[in-house]
């Protein structure tokens, strides 16, 4: 229900009431009768139907809850209908008790039920004892109040029978437990619950009023119909209803998880001093105690005490179930939840326990253990097998074992063991030997059949060694076995760990490098064969180690690649070679080139044309005086991605050359696939000339091809004259090598140049 639907309904609740009592002061009794006896009965049928509403909106206990509370509603209906049918048809006053008390008193028990019925109440035997001896000890303090403020006066009035004074008696202290049920509901009920439950207490808490009152009057021959004490049965059924609706969308529910307050702590222990107060009062002011006052302080301090057995029963359990979790926490943190072996933590933990004690007489080793292929049972057969086979495997482990071995599952397919005790490296491989062949028998189950191997790394403890240490030995030599094969096992060695780790000492060297600016770039200068003058240069990369000197590529190019530096550090060659040869066009006044080597990495890179486009923009070098170098021993001229980067390339201006062409099993694929401007011959080729034979005749057909179909041709390492010549005489374009001129820094190129004169390039040895 809408909020604003119940706030409307709120309203018309309170005008009603309101007209009801403008009424019964106002009219005459002849009018006020009818308008009583007809509210009476239509409240309490207005509130079960709210009830009867909620209960269709809840499920469980709330359901029969709201529904029991509803027929309490309507059984206190149909007593005041049996009421208003004596007065309004018969026209007959009604006697005391009469045939609507019978509805009246069948309503509490009906009341009882539903409240009851709610799940707000705490679980648990103990608890639930302790809830009601808190009802009982706040019942009988206000019962001890209603015994000096109404029941006393009950009791001491005349009455016509034993029965009509005991159902004058009932209805206060009926009224008093209900409303003490309630509050201790709302004690312990959720937030969202509360709202329903106040509104149940300030209406049942206004028929309480009306009930004593009733009964009050009823005992001094006072009362009668039209009584303006009527508005309570009327506002409180109708505030139960209001409560009802209230309730439909919220679940009715207990607290938990929080503390209770002070208050509520406080409350059940309130009612004894103040019966002890009483009990004091009345001794000073008449003389002596009265037999009922006794009687309640006993009964208080009865309940008192029993509550504080409830109490301290309650915190033995709750220490109990405190200890018992404690345990459980400290058990799911020291073990792995899939296999309950030791986990990663505990497993090092321990293992640094037992490594204090060493002694020197026995040895220790750490066993790493790795499943091999793992993931293809994962993959093939789900997470499920293989959770399966997790479990066998930890199973497989702990049969292997001895006693004081420790075994954990590192996380995923990891596992370690820590073998103690050992008598010699004897013991320790034929441990190791048993357990790769247990795991290496087949999975078998109803649900699975799968093979699992295993590779194994060990590592002995020495002094001074701690679990850490350990694990990363034996981690070591179990990709050392890895490498020779699955279903192994190896034992450390140092020079494994200089295998194993040399690649990343080597990477993080290379970043070094290349954040500290340690790459240089040398160039050596192309000639024109017939003039031998210089027409570029080729820009080759060097390492200025801070311990090894000056590297050449061939020391560290295939690290690059390895390392995925290669784009990185290859934008950065691009971008300065075309900055330096600018300096050199300056400087010489000459249209001069230069080639820049690209690997496969930069080729696919998707981001290389626009580095190259925007490198040509940053230098201002022209994009025909740059030369783009494809080693023809490469693999990157079967891909397609490479045939569209070049041609997007020579869109630009930019030349393509073929790097070592000739020494790879795709020459001619190359020519047919790719558009390219430049062949470099390789050297293996030129050596070859002047032997003659097969050697020179290959040259000869190389560069004839390139004429053929356009191309510059470059014949590499050029050392001797007798190279030159033959390159001039069979029609050779471009020469580069030894003979004129070794790779550079710029600066000595723009030396050997002659500052832009056009002269003949010296040979520097």
């Amino acid at each position: 229900m809408s909020n604003r639907l119940w706030c409307a309904l709120a309203a018309a609740v309170a005008v009603c009431c309101a007209v009801l009592v403008a009424v019964m002061l106002i009219a005459p009794p002849s009018a006020t009768l009818p308008v009583d006896d007809i509210a009476e009965v239509v409240a309490p049928v207005l509130g079960a139907a709210a009830c009867l509403l909620a209960a269709r909106r809840h499920h469980g206990r709330s359901r029969v809850g709201w529904y029991l509370v509803g027929a309490s509603a309507l059984t206190w209906g149909s007593g005041q209908a049996a009421w208003s049918w004596l007065e309004l048809v018969v026209h007959q006053d009604n006697p005391f008790p009469s045939l609507a008390d019978v509805g009246y008193i069948g309503s509490v028990p009906l009341l009882f039920a539903g409240l009851f019925t709610m799940p707000v109440w705490p679980s648990g035997t103990v608890a639930k004892l302790r809830a009601v001896t808190d009802g009982l000890i706040i019942a009988g303090g206000l019962l001890l109040i209603s015994w000096y403020t109404i029941l006393s006066a009950i009791v001491a009035s005349p009455a016509d029978t034993a029965l009509g004074q005991g159902l004058s008696l009932a209805y206060p202290v009926g009224d008093v437990i209900v409303v003490t049920v309630l509050a201790i509901m709302w004690s312990r009920a959720s937030t969202q619950s509360r709202g329903p439950i106040m509104l149940i207490i300030a209406g049942l808490g206004s028929i309480a009023v009306a009930d004593s009152t009733f009964a009050y009057l009823q005992a001094q021959a006072l009362f009668g119909s039209g009584n303006v004490v009527d508005i309570g049965w009327v506002a409180g059924y109708l505030m139960v209803g209001l409560g009802a609706l209230l309730a439909i969308g919220r679940p009715m529910n207990s607290k938990r998880g929080t503390l209770p307050r002070w208050r509520t702590a406080v409350l059940p222990y309130v009612p004894l001093p103040v019966a002890i107060g009483l009990a004091i009062q009345e001794r000073l002011t008449n003389g002596y105690i009265s037999a009922f006052t006794l009687s309640m302080a006993l009964a208080l301090f009865v309940l008192v005490l029993l509550r504080q057995g409830l109490s301290v029963r309650e915190n033995v359990i709750l220490l109990r179930r405190l200890a018992a979790n404690e345990h459980e926490l400290h058990h799911r943190a020291e073990h792995d939840p899939l296999t309950n072996l030791s986990n990663r933590s505990s497993f090092i933990r321990s293992v640094d326990e037992l490594l204090d004690n060493l002694t020197p007489d026995r040895l220790c080793a750490v066993m790493f253990v790795d499943l091999d292929d793992f993931k293809h049972i994962n993959d093939s057969m789900g997470h499920a097998m293989g959770d399966q086979a997790i479990v066998a495997v930890g199973q497989r482990l702990k049969s292997c074992m001895r006693d004081h071995d420790l075994v954990a599952r590192l996380g995923g397919d990891e596992f370690a063991v820590f073998l103690t005790r050992l008598n010699n490296v004897g013991q320790m491989v034929t441990i190791a030997e048993r357990l790769i062949e247990t795991l290496n028998e087949p999975f078998q189950s109803s649900d699975m059949h799968a093979s699992v191997c295993g590779t194994i790394g060990v590592a002995i403890a020495e002094a001074g060694d701690d679990a850490g240490e350990l694990l990363r030995r034996a981690d070591i030599a179990m990709y050392a076995a890895k490498a020779r094969g699955k279903g192994l096992f190896g034992i450390f060695e140092p020079s494994m760990h200089v295998a194993m780790y040399a690649p990343l000492e080597r990477r993080a060297d290379l970043e070094r490098a290349a954040a500290e600016q340690e790459f240089i770039l040398y160039f050596q200068p192309v000639v024109d064969v017939s003039t031998r003058t210089m027409v570029g240069v080729e820009a080759l990369m060097r390492w200025e180690h801070p311990r090894l000197g000056l590297l050449g590529p061939v020391e560290f190019i295939d690290d690059l690649e390895k390392a995925g530096l290669m784009v990185t550090v290859g934008a950065w060659v691009l971008e300065e070679a075309c900055r330096q040869t600018m300096r050199l066009r300056a400087e010489s006044r000459q249209n001069l080139s230069v080639s820049v080597n690209v690997s496969s990495s930069q080729m696919l890179d998707a981001g290389f044309v626009a580095v190259v486009a925007d490198r040509l923009a940053a230098t201002g070098l022209p994009p025909s005086a740059l030369v783009v170098e494809l080693t023809e021993s490469g693999s990157i001229g079967e891909s397609e991605v490479v045939g569209l980067r070049l041609r997007q390339l020579r869109a630009m201006g930019v030349r393509v050359a073929i790097d070592d062409f000739g020494s790879g099993y795709s020459s001619f694929t190359y020519l047919r696939r790719l558009r390219v401007d430049i062949l470099k011959i390789d050297k293996t080729f030129v050596d070859g000339l002047l032997a003659g034979g097969p050697g020179a005749a290959l040259v000869e057909g190389m560069i004839g091809l390139g004429n053929s179909l356009g191309l510059q041709t470059v014949g590499e390492g050029v050392e001797e004259e007798e190279q030159h010549a033959a390159l001039v005489r069979l029609g050779c374009t471009m020469a580069q090598g030894y003979l004129h001129a070794r790779p550079m820094p710029m600066d000595q190129v723009m030396l050997l140049h002659g500052a832009g004169e056009s002269r003949e390039v010296a040979a520097t040895g």
